[in-house]
């Protein structure tokens, strides 16, 4: 064993780079005497990563939607788009449905800057194309260029509105949108996932500029447009992944919160990392209800109202409609106890928490 593990050591990194980078290299050749197993074991590594991810994600009405969208951008090779209010999971969604096909496509999250090193460098990386810090966006953009064209990969663009200019609209021209474009011309499957801030910014940018957008609106062959709530069953659902273990109780206060909550899904998450951390503090590994519930009382609410404070928004407002999003929590049925008489009846403090999580409304 030892002698394995110190050729291992030695041989293995270059043989792996030979496997990933010699067009040449049959991998029915590839079994190293200290290895033998090596493709077989490979395989099912790559194997156990695809079920680990596929165990993690909750197939939603959200994640339904997105992955049939991209299902549809990569059968087809063209470019497609998804659309969808803030909070609601499709960045997960299409990030897990890269990660489920690593031989077929790649997550890229668009950076904010307007740069375009930036921008070529964050989808060099999704590839794993050299992406040096010295080199110049030309370098970049043309071993992204070879790269793709020499393969079958599927871009997924999250954050996809940062694909505009981020500069003057008047003057600026949008050179990402471009070349995207560029890339659609040569059958390359394009996935845009954003909120619909891409669609707000490209009128501006039609109107203020001298760019057109009939040939990119041509180039779009699907927009699947997203729910921007999902039902109390899909949000159990969520509830249960982030909160593992959980009783009945709790499950419920995390789906009530997130509904009163424009986090929506993050606020789940938000309440769940708490719980969990008010629970290893008090010496157990197992979270209990009456830790979601001081979570939900004494932090989350206290840190969504400072937030809505500064901003100087109204906490009262509930979660809008599509398009409307609000960007602030609205909490009154956790905070206001005169609102809620069966809060005010109960005799002891955690009861009146565990009270107010039950019966709260969106």
């Amino acid at each position: 064993l030892e002698r394995c593990q110190d050729a291992m050591g030695s041989d293995l990194p270059e043989l792996l780079i030979q496997i990933c980078l010699d067009p040449e290299a049959s991998l029915d050749s590839f079994g190293p005497w200290y290895f033998p197993n090596l493709i077989n074991s490979l395989r099912e590594y790559r194997t156990s990563g695809i079920d680990r991810v596929g165990r993690n994600i909750v197939m939603t009405e959200i994640a339904r939607g997105v992955f049939d969208a991209l299902d549809y951008s990569l059968d087809g090779r063209c470019m497609v788009m998804v659309e969808g209010v803030e909070r609601i999971g499709k960045s997960f969604a299409a990030k897990a449905w890269c990660a489920q096909r690593p031989g077929l496509a790649r997550f890229v999250e668009v950076p904010p800057t307007s740069d375009d090193v930036g921008f070529f460098r964050a989808i060099a990386k999704s590839l794993g194309v050299n992406n040096g810090l010295n080199m110049k966006a030309h370098e970049l953009r043309d071993r992204i260029e070879a790269a793709l064209d020499c393969t079958d990969l599927m871009l997924v663009f999250d954050e996809a509105f940062r694909l505009w200019p981020q500069s003057s609209y008047r003057q600026a021209a949008p050179k990402r949108i471009s070349w995207i474009m560029s890339m659609v011309n040569r059958e390359i499957p394009i996935a845009l996932v954003t909120t619909p801030q891409f669609f707000a910014t490209q009128k501006v940018i039609v109107e203020r500029s001298t760019w057109r957008d009939g040939q990119f609106n041509g180039r779009l062959k699907h927009c699947e447009k997203l729910p921007d709530r999902l039902s109390d069953e899909d949000l159990k659902s969520v509830a249960k992944v982030f909160l593992p273990g959980g009783d009945a109780l709790s499950i419920k206060a995390l789906v009530e919160y997130a509904k009163s909550s424009s986090k929506y899904l993050a606020g789940i998450e938000a309440v769940a990392g708490r719980a969990a951390y008010l629970a290893k503090k008090a010496g157990r590994s197992r979270v209990e209800v009456g830790d979601v519930a001081r979570a939900i009382q004494q932090n989350v609410i206290p840190s969504d109202c400072a937030i809505a404070a500064g901003l100087g928004i109204d906490t009262k407002t509930t979660r809008r409609a599509y398009g409307r999003a609000s960007e602030i929590p609205a909490q009154a049925p956790f905070n206001d106890r005169e609102s809620n008489p069966q809060v005010s009846n109960e005799t002891t403090l955690e009861t009146n928490r565990v009270a107010a999580l039950s019966t709260t409304t969106a």
